[in-house]
């Protein structure tokens, strides 16, 4: 089971939840995942958190993690314009 999260800026630590995701061992080896919810402010960094490995204790192997979307136009702030 994972747990995703959008962030702003690297090293923020709240972030927006993207959704929690189990994968399915006996199905495809490549599983997808929608969000849970739209976005409504863009996120620059997606933070992926491991919350159980099928019972190892000390490790867990991940061979891709890829986030896939449409790039949004930068908004123009007040003070840009």
């Amino acid at each position: 089971m994972s747990l995703s999260k959008g962030l702003k800026e690297e090293n923020e630590e709240q972030g927006a939840l993207l959704g929690q995701f189990t994968y399915n061992n006996e199905g495809d080896l490549i599983q997808t995942f929608q969000l849970k919810n739209e976005l409504s402010e863009f996120m620059s960094y997606v933070k992926l958190r491991v919350l159980s490995n099928w019972g190892h204790p000390n490790y867990t192997c991940i061979y891709r993690f890829r986030v896939h979307g449409d790039l949004q136009p930068p908004r123009m702030e007040p003070d840009n314009l």
